[in-house]
């Protein structure tokens, strides 16, 4: 029995924006490592803005959103596009 994977990934035009968030309680451990792991970031999918979390378990990490309870995964070169704090 084999069992497939779909990813679903937010378009390559999203809208990434800065935006102040506190460093206490981010979801990672004390090396950095964590499965949702509260970033500085918000994404703007279905018309609104969503909080981007972060997922690393070695020398890199995987960003994402939830929106209406699925997962969206950010890809391509999105962290050079990003807007800066209002």
């Amino acid at each position: 029995m084999s069992t497939k994977l779909e990813i679903m990934h937010l378009p390559s035009n999203t809208r990434i924006k800065r935006f102040h968030t506190p460093n206490v309680g981010d979801g990672s451990d004390e090396l950095g490592y964590g499965r949702k792991i509260t970033t500085g970031l918000k994404a703007f999918h279905a018309g609104k803005w969503y909080r981007v979390y972060a997922s690393c378990f070695g020398n890199a990490a995987t960003h994402w959103i939830k929106s209406n309870g699925e997962v969206l995964h950010l890809t391509g070169r999105w962290a050079s596009d990003i807007e800066p704090q209002d």
